[in-house]
């Protein structure tokens, strides 16, 4: 067993750490990369955000002053009795064709 104070020990843990820093990659550039994309991401999500809640607005307008402006009267909405057309006035189109057809006998001559 090796006694804590062992210098060839010590001397083999500093060589592995100069090796590890060596080929570790430079923290300030990846910490910088990191934070513009997460700076990214936040401004995007904010957009995201206030353009939903501008959009919600909008509709919650116009449907307020959709329902707020009287309804027009017209002939689906106003009573029976006072439409353009009343039920018991209509005619078909073709009782025109049958009202001016004059009667006619037909007679049906046989000859031997």
């Amino acid at each position: 067993m090796n006694a804590p104070d062992d210098p060839t020990l010590r001397e083999l843990f500093h060589a592995t750490h100069r090796h590890d820093e060596e080929s570790a990659p430079s923290f300030d550039p990846l910490w910088s990369t990191v934070s513009t994309r997460h700076h990214r991401r936040q401004v995007r999500a904010r957009f995201i955000q206030w353009t939903a809640i501008a959009a919600l607005l909008v509709v919650t307008a116009v449907l307020s002053i959709h329902r707020s402006s009287p309804p027009r009267a017209s002939a689906t909405t106003s009573l029976p009795w006072r439409s353009v057309v009343l039920l018991s006035d209509w005619q078909a189109p073709t009782d025109t064709l049958l009202s001016s057809a004059e009667p006619t006998s037909f007679s049906l001559e046989l000859h031997p």
